[in-house]
């Protein structure tokens, strides 16, 4: 990144000061806005539509306290280094019958969730650096051609190489040497 670019979320800081700064016919009333962020959770959080999205992921596991938090890491790393250059084309997922085959966010977050439930090993740095091409479409993309398997295969082997290399195999490293920065994380990954 050059000096002078400034990140996604740096434009929304400065944008929203500049704001501030020079409205004249607006006034942000500061005590409300406090009430608005501390009730947040039971207006937003407690929705439906946001509890089932946030549902899909590890919801095969009953009790989240059994999940380990480097284990947690590591499946959210998986998570974005394959969620990339979003769904394909329609064309490439019909069958010999000509049927669409549905394969969406939620099969693709069902498929992880099950391998981490059943096979945990799966998230492994060791593992990561030494996943094939054919492994991540039977056990993630349900043998379908995917598009940019290659590339998806290819991310989570780096993935796992950096992660092995310069933090010794251990996800949580990673995230506190990046001071849990979801930004810088995202980033790097």
């Amino acid at each position: 990144m050059e000096i002078n670019e400034i990140t996604f979320t740096e434009k929304i800081k400065k944008s929203s000061s500049y704001v501030y700064q020079n409205a004249t016919n607006v006034l942000i009333n500061r005590e409300n806005l406090i009430k608005f962020v501390n009730n947040l959770d039971k207006h937003y959080f407690q929705k439906d539509e946001f509890l089932n999205y946030f549902n899909n992921h590890l919801c095969n596991i009953s009790d989240h306290n059994l999940i380990k938090y480097e284990e947690l890491i590591a499946y959210v790393c998986v998570v974005d280094s394959l969620n990339f250059c979003f769904w394909p084309l329609e064309k490439e997922y019909n069958d010999e019958n000509n049927n669409k085959i549905n394969f969406e966010y939620d099969d693709y977050v069902s498929n992880l969730n099950n391998l981490f439930l059943n096979e945990r090993r799966f998230f492994l740095p060791e593992n990561l650096k030494n996943l094939n091409i054919l492994e991540l479409k039977e056990k993630v993309f349900s043998n379908l051609n995917f598009p940019l398997l290659e590339e998806r295969t290819r991310s989570l082997n780096e993935l796992g190489k950096f992660i092995l290399n310069k933090y010794k195999g251990h996800f949580c490293d990673f995230v506190k040497e990046n001071d849990f920065d979801c930004e810088k994380v995202f980033i790097l990954i």
